[in-house]
């Protein structure tokens, strides 16, 4: 009776120590220690002598007896406080001293008294002495530290509240490098992301746009080497926009981290839609005889030549009746087409061209105003006038006269003989009858008809002559 009984909180949970038993209709008439929570202690001094049952308010089921004796020797309260000591060391700290005093209830120190420090480790396990250290020096995990006096003839038992120090693993890291594949990337391909950092380490790779959106994470382990890579993504503009990039490589251990920059771009051609301009000459010829030549030529719009570049043409008539052809730009940008025409094709005549463009070139064409109009016409024939003299011939004969001679000559007004030239003689009767006979022109322009079996006959001589050689037959 009269020593002072320690209730110290070593769990990682709080308790209340109170008198009595749950079942009890009055408890904690001899102690109530309140809240108390993990490392704190609390203290009640017995004033009767006796057995005191108690129990965790907070853990009714936790139970336990105290049995108070008559005091023997009296003893005096003793109080032992610890000195500052780190909340965190790494694991090769090495030794350090757990300091602090101990003393009476009035604070007067008590020297020469033994005092003992014990460590408790968060799986269990324990140890104490002047330092905390395991088998090798070391130690890892969470440790409850405290210190206490078991006691002596003079002074009553103390503990020291709980301090508490975690232990870290002491780890030796590198810095972490990061490369990627290319500087530049295209659509289709793949970003493949490599470097160093600590072995076995844990790192973050992310790959995140030119806002800082993340577009991929991946969690990925250092190889037992430094080493690690990852294929993290590969580039596609469906979904993805041009521009720069980045990823970032991150410890899950510690802040190091690293970024590498680069960029996605679009090498899809740019292509400029530039204006064309297409002009034509003026036909050269006009006489369906002769080949008409339809040429001009075909530029930009600030008229740089384009060769090799399709034109078409279409030259139309009044009556809608049209001729299409084809043909291609030389290196100036020269087209010409080479046309023929008829005698039937004589008439008004107008050439179109264009150009139907392509993936660069704009389409353009000829209009009403810019078109090429021209006439066809047949070939300008001078006609001669000619004259024909017949010789005398009887102005009357016999029925059965007979057969007699016409003879003439042809020759040009201007009395040049005209050879080769195809007489008609024509003899028409009084009652509408006729007949008539032909003869060719000898180098004097003399020409002979023999004709028979006249009655009342007029007699016309002509001279037949062809107006136009090709296509149209014209008598004069």
């Amino acid at each position: 009776m009269g020593e002072t009984i320690i209730f110290l909180n070593i769990d990682d949970v709080a308790h209340i120590f109170t008198s009595g038993i749950p079942s009890d209709d009055v408890i904690g008439t001899e102690f109530n220690s309140g809240t108390v929570s993990p490392g704190d202690a609390f203290t009640w001094i017995p004033q009767n002598v006796g057995e005191f049952s108690y129990f965790d308010m907070t853990h009714p089921w936790m139970q336990g007896l105290i049995v108070v004796e008559p005091t023997v020797e009296t003893t005096s309260p003793t109080i032992i406080t610890l000195d500052s000591i780190p909340s965190s060391i790494p694991l090769d700290y090495g030794p350090f001293l757990i300091r602090g005093s101990l003393t009476d209830s009035n604070g007067i120190p008590i020297s020469g008294k033994p005092v003992w420090m014990q460590a408790n480790s968060d799986d269990g396990s324990g140890q104490g002495g002047d330092a905390i250290t395991d088998s090798n020096g070391y130690f890892i995990g969470n440790w409850d530290v405290y210190v206490y006096f078991e006691s002596d003839a003079d002074y009553d038992f103390s503990s020291s509240t709980s301090r508490y120090i975690t232990v870290e693993p002491t780890v030796t890291t590198v810095p972490i490098t990061i490369s990627t594949n290319k500087s530049t990337y295209e659509d289709g391909d793949f970003l493949l992301v490599s470097g160093t950092a600590t072995p076995n380490e844990e790192l973050e790779i992310i790959l995140f746009d030119y806002t800082e959106n993340v577009v991929t994470r991946e969690f990925i382990t250092v190889d037992s080497s430094g080493s690690y890579s990852t294929s993290l993504e590969t580039f596609d503009s469906t979904y993805m926009v041009f521009g720069e990039y980045g990823v970032l490589a991150a410890s899950h251990t510690d802040d190091r981290y690293n970024v590498v920059y680069f960029e996605f771009i679009d090498t899809t051609p740019v292509v400029t839609i530039v204006s064309t301009n297409i002009t034509l000459n003026n036909v050269v010829n006009d006489n369906y005889n002769s080949p008409f030549f339809v040429t001009g030529t075909l530029t930009t719009i600030d008229g740089i030549a384009l060769s090799g570049k399709p034109v078409w043409l279409q030259v139309e008539n009044t009556n809608g009746e049209y001729i299409s052809v084809e043909t291609v730009t030389d290196s100036d940008g020269y087209f010409e087409s080479v046309m023929y025409f008829s005698s039937g094709d004589q008439g008004n005549w107008c050439v179109n061209a264009g150009f139907d463009g392509d993936n660069i070139f704009l389409p353009s064409s000829t209009d009403l105003y810019s078109r090429v109009c021209f006439t066809i016409t047949g070939p300008i024939v001078s006609i001669t006038p000619t004259l024909i003299t017949l010789d005398s011939i009887p102005s009357s004969i016999p029925l059965d006269y007979g057969p007699f001679m016409v003879t003439g000559k042809l020759t040009t007004t201007d009395g040049t003989p005209l050879s080769g030239k195809s007489i008609w003689m024509q003899a028409n009767s009084d009652d509408g009858s006729g007949q008539g006979g032909d003869a060719i022109t000898d180098s004097n322009g003399y020409f002979e008809i023999l004709e028979t079996g006249m009655c009342m006959y007029i007699l016309r001589v002509m001279l037949i002559m062809i107006f136009h050689p090709v296509h149209l037959d014209t008598l004069q």
